[in-house]
Order: C-alpha cells, then structure tokens, then sequence
C-alpha cells in the first residue's frame, strides 16, 4: 500500500476537502487497514465489505464493517452495496474516495436493480456457476443486474474517485474485478444476454432477470457506463497487485515452507474444479521426474566418470 500511495495521489488525498474510503473484497480488512496507516490524512468515513471472520481490527477506529457473502451475496452484501453508494453520493466536488478492491468483491457487494430480487441474482450466479461460465461471462451478466458494479459506484460520486485494486482474475482486466464498480463497462446488455443463451438457455434462469435484460437489449433500461461516459471523467483507477504476482508470491512462501511447488502457467477459467484433474496430473508427472530422475550429485558423479 505504500508504494501504491504515490506522490501523486497523496498530493490529491492532501488537497481534497474530505476523503472517504470503501474497501469491498476478501482483502479489505487488510487493504482498508494498511491504507489508513499509510495515509497523512484524516478519513472522513471508512467502509469495509468482506467474508465474515475478516472483520476490520478494532484498532481502526471509526471505520463500519459490514460482513458479507461469497460465493453468492447476502443481507450484508446489499447492506454494504447501499452503504458505498450513500458514501458515493455524499461526496462534494472538492472531495476524494479512495475504492480498495480485491477478489471477491462482486458477492461481496452487490445492489439488484429495480425489480430483481436477491434470490434471483442468488439463483443466477449458482446457474451460470453450475453451467461452466468463466469469470468474464459471470460479470457481464452480474454489472447488468445491479445498481453498483459497471462504473456505477463512481458515476454516483461528484467527487474524485480513486481505485486501487488487487487482481484475481487472468489479464488483470479492471472492468471484471468485483465486476467493476469505478470503471466504463464495454459490456452490453445484448452480450448479458448471450450469456444466458449458451450457459444452459434462459428457460433455466428467473423470469424477471430475463425479462430485465431483455429490455435493456430493447433499449428501454439504460446501459451501464461506457467510456466517455462525463461521470466518469474524474475517476482513475490501477492495478497495486497483479494475478501474477499473487501466484508469484504464493510460490516463494510455498518454497520457504518445504513444499515442491508447480505453477500451471496456463490461464485457468470456469470452474476450478474442470481443470484440477489437468492440474494435478501434470503436477504428479513434474513430481515423478524429479524424484526419479538422477540427483545434481549422481550427474556430477556420472560425468566425472566419463571424463576418465
């Protein structure tokens, strides 16, 4: 966080009227913790939206946690989806809110639109999640059924709207982590739709987020944010910590530990589950030429006697 804390930004955080903070993700106890130690200004107002058991620690006084759910969202999630978004609206232009986000945070945080019921966007995501879809697919659908996610958190600021984020998903692609909710969607209606379509069929999803979608295709419910969009034109976010470097980092405390560590470095999406077997089984061969094969000291060994 100190060095994702730029003289740039901390220039911005020290001319700004008041700043706000929201942390949404299974990091942001952690992210919403080091920021105010790493930060000179006061916060205003801090919220955090995680997995329960990850509360923010009682040391950050003033701050408001609100336990959420994962994989699929909850009470707390739609509790913490309007919390950020009064923040959001709250905000002058002369103030700046910082959004920390991590993996997650799509659950984590979410507000159904107009009409959709948590049960239904509960029953989607478990539809979409059962039918293969990749992350990418699941928050198209997901920024077209909510209220925060696809550049809406920030579109409802008049303020400056900082994001750091922490990537788990393959291309560090800003628009998917935690689906978004400070930055342009280029996704449409038309391709929410098309998710359905080929992840199982509409007939296995809920009448009114077909129906929703359908009229956002027709044109009759406003899309989410684009590019250009002028709400967005005082928002600006960076990736402080890539899905590489998670994997990275993984690995060296795997290696410290004792532990023989193989990294598939082939992006993985869908379902986790579809591609442990390959996993696993390049894994045990990688392991099984390793152990058989002669050690650094039998080569030596053999060499010398060659050389003689």
């Amino acid at each position: 966080m100190r060095r994702a804390l730029t003289s740039e930004i901390a220039d911005l955080l020290g001319r700004a009227k008041a700043v706000d903070a929201i942390a949404a993700g299974k990091a942001a106890s952690a992210m919403l913790t080091a920021f105010a130690a790493e930060t000179d200004v006061t916060v205003r107002t801090m919220l955090g939206v995680g997995p329960r058991g990850t509360a923010i620690e009682t040391s950050l006084s003033g701050a408001v946690w609100c336990d959420a759910g994962h994989p699929l969202p909850d009470a707390g999630s739609l509790e913490g989806a309007r919390r950020a978004l009064e923040i959001a609206a709250d905000a002058d232009e002369d103030d700046v809110l910082v959004v920390l986000l991590s993996g997650g945070g799509s659950a984590l945080m979410a507000l159904p639109a107009p009409g959709i019921t948590l049960e239904a966007k509960q029953h989607t995501a478990r539809t979409l999640m059962a039918q293969g879809a990749d992350i990418y697919e699941l928050n198209t659908v997901r920024k077209h059924l909510s209220l925060i996610k696809g550049g809406r958190l920030a579109a409802a600021s008049r303020g400056q709207v900082v994001t750091l984020a922490v990537s788990d998903v393959v291309g560090d692609d800003l628009s998917v982590i935690a689906s978004g909710p400070t930055v342009a969607d280029e996704s449409t209606f038309a391709e929410a739709l098309r998710v359905l379509l080929t992840r199982g069929g509409v007939s296995l999803y809920p009448p009114e987020v077909v129906s929703y979608i359908q009229r956002g295709v027709a044109g009759e419910t406003p899309e989410s944010p684009k590019r250009g969009d002028p709400r967005l034109a005082r928002a600006s976010a960076q990736v402080i910590g890539s899905q590489r470097g998670a994997i990275d980092g993984a690995r060296r405390a795997a290696d410290a530990l004792g532990y023989h560590v193989h990294v598939v470095p082939e992006p993985v999406t869908g379902p986790p589950a579809s591609a442990l077997p390959t996993s696993l089984g390049r894994a045990r061969a990688d392991h099984h030429r390793r152990r058989c094969g002669p050690s650094r000291g039998q080569q030596d060994h053999r060499l010398a006697g060659a050389q003689r």
